[in-house]
């Protein structure tokens, strides 16, 4: 049992950086798919080359004393809090129906010695645990036996299966590339690795009959996965759209428009109506049948938890209703593309759809202009705000809410009207913000403290949601924040986004339980290191993150389809995917706990487009 000695976090100070350069004949430090033998007879196999360039060298003075931190650019970290961290590259990549996966090391160069030899002054930094949004304190985690013990080995190279993905099966494959041994200070470096993944008795028929679900609405995958040649497939137009509902829907004058507005989109539209008090089970055995019948593309669940009950895992989820129709009961990647319309009755329910055809129609009260527009909200932390909520909102608007885009230009200034608002202290601009959104913004995240009633800090509640007169300008907001979507109670704050009549939004995405400043900016930017960049607030390079909310939302991967193929649900799972190609211990749970409320299909009509 490791010994933890934790005290207060204290802001770590920068002493020094430096550059180690291990292969100066790499360009480019990366892991790229080199050869496809995947119908080959005999041991079908990926092969995988990572290169290593540099490692970049950081002083940090923390309160358990002066540490030595690595980075890699575009790699990420170990995850064992008080533990030396360690440099890793995980990759999602794409295989075979079939057996087992296995992986070895064809080859590699390294470079060892002791620390001193590469002028690494200090012990490795130890790495620390993500903090949920709602503590308020945050620890520096730090083990001293686990700097006094012989290190256990860790392979250079790993494969994971992860699940299967509507019509992919998916694993990770990890590389280690550097070996520590805090007890007699030496370190190794590994510089040009080769890897192959084994797929045993490799089954063409099944993974023929699995591809056959290759959907354009699934096009986003493409930014997140490695998928080889032999597996590519051409995607077909989504078609059809599954509707659970409650059965005091069944007549609806209000779903019944929407089944038409779906209908003459295209979409063969199939609605099937529960009874109330039917079980998580029941309602699975219905959507099971019909996605082996039609192979669905979106699910939309209506009505609220006494209606259609979410599923209780220690927060109420509607991730199971649309991942274990392929990969079986103990897959949580998604096969479908879902959304809620949580209604009680037929008023709650009339107010979401008619918003959602309108804009759909594009039906706006200002001529879309208000699409150009958006609300962008580092809330308030004393201890996160920088290094965390800044980040991913200066990312958010140096890569995509900006002139070049087709937005209005971010403007800061402590002034009305402005569209990003990064807190320097409680509730700062909170009537700015309320009013911004009131004049119409065509997308507003929020990152930071939430409730079941309300983005905390920052304050936007209820009331002020009611208060609201953007009629025909409804936003897709997006709660980084705990709780927000906690469609247990009677009306949670996503809920009543999309129950304001002629007002609030088309969409909402949240937490139905607490949520984590690390794995939240992630589902934002996607996955990359946090370095003394981010810590002191800035936005990473894109060249060294992977694939987020953000990218997913601007996505547009098969120009020669006539449909808008990025749309809310995939905004989401995008979200969910970055936190996947992570080494967070939350993965599930980040499944499990991110909603949308709203239609899963609709459109991401962002900056007018």
């Amino acid at each position: 049992m490791y010994r933890f000695m934790i005290v207060l976090m204290l802001v770590a100070s920068m002493v020094m950086a430096d550059e180690i350069f291990l292969n100066r004949n790499v360009q480019e430090t990366q892991i790229k798919l080199v050869q496809d033998n995947l119908q080959a007879r005999e041991a079908a196999s990926l092969v995988f080359q990572a290169q290593v360039a540099s490692v970049t060298t950081e002083s940090v003075e923390t309160p358990a004393g002066v540490f030595t931190h690595l980075y890699i650019p575009g790699w990420q970290y170990t995850n064992n809090p008080g533990e030396p961290q360690l440099p890793v590259m995980n990759k999602i990549i794409e295989v075979p129906m079939g057996g087992a996966l296995s992986v070895r090391l064809v080859s590699a160069n390294k470079l060892e010695g002791m620390t001193r030899d590469y002028n690494i002054q200090n012990a490795l930094y130890p790495c620390q645990p993500s903090y949920r949004k709602d503590q308020k304190e945050t620890p520096f985690v730090y083990s001293r036996d686990a700097y006094q013990t012989a290190p256990k080995a860790n392979p250079v190279v790993s494969v994971e299966e992860i699940g299967i993905m509507r019509n992919a099966r998916l694993a990770m494959i990890s590389f280690m590339p550097v070996e520590y041994s805090p007890v007699d200070g030496k370190v190794g470096f590994y510089t040009d690795m080769t890897a192959e993944v084994v797929v045993e008795n490799v089954n063409w028929q099944a993974t023929q009959e699995l591809k056959q679900g290759t959907n354009s609405a699934f096009a986003f995958m493409s930014k997140h996965v490695i998928t080889p040649a032999s597996l590519v497939a051409q995607p077909e137009r989504a078609t059809t759209y599954l509707i659970v509902a409650g059965k005091i829907f069944e007549g609806s004058a209000s779903l019944n428009d929407f089944i038409a507005h779906k209908k003459a989109k295209g979409y063969n539209v199939v609605v099937k109506y529960l009874a109330a008090g039917s079980t998580v089970d029941a309602v699975l055995a219905v959507i099971k049948t019909e996605y082996n019948n039609s192979k669905p593309t979106f699910l939309l669940i209506v009505g609220d938890n006494e209606q259609i009950p979410g599923k209780s895992v220690g927060q109420y989820t509607d991730l199971y209703y649309s991942s274990t129709m392929v990969g079986g009961d103990s897959d949580y990647l998604p096969d479908m593309l879902c959304g809620r319309f949580s209604a009680q009755n037929e008023a709650d329910l009339a107010a979401q759809i008619n918003k959602t055809i309108a804009y759909e129609n594009k039906q706006f009260s200002d001529a879309g202009k208000f699409l150009k527009q958006y609300a962008l909200v580092a809330g308030w932390d004393s201890s996160w705000s920088v290094k965390r909520g800044y980040p991913q909102i200066r990312y958010a608007y140096k890569y995509w809410f900006n002139e070049t885009k087709g937005f209005e230009k971010p403007i800061l200034e402590v002034v009305a009207g402005r569209n990003v608002f990064l807190s320097g202290k409680s509730q700062d601009a909170t009537a700015n913000i309320v009013a911004l959104v009131n004049s119409g913004v065509g997308f507003f995240n929020y990152t930071a403290h939430g409730s079941q009633s309300d983005f905390s800090d920052p304050n936007f509640t209820q009331a002020n949601i009611e208060a609201l007169t953007n009629t025909n300008k409804y936003p897709l907001v997006i709660g980084n924040c705990c709780l927000t979507s906690s469609y247990q109670v009677s009306m949670c704050f996503g809920e009543k986004w999309l129950r304001a009549k002629d007002k609030g939004a088309i969409g909402y995405i949240g937490g139905s339980n607490y949520t984590y400043w690390d794995e939240d900016l992630w589902f934002g930017n996607g996955y990359y290191v946090f370095d003394n960049n981010t810590t002191s607030g800035n936005a990473p390079e894109k060249s060294v993150t992977g694939a987020g909310m953000y990218d997913t939302g601007f996505g547009e991967y098969h120009n020669d389809l006539p449909i808008k193929l990025t749309n809310n649900a995939s905004v989401m799972v995008a979200g969910n995917l970055a936190v996947q190609a992570s080494t967070s211990s939350r993965k599930l749970y980040y499944w499990q706990v991110y909603h949308l409320f709203g239609d899963p299909s609709l459109p991401c009509y962002w900056n007018g487009k």
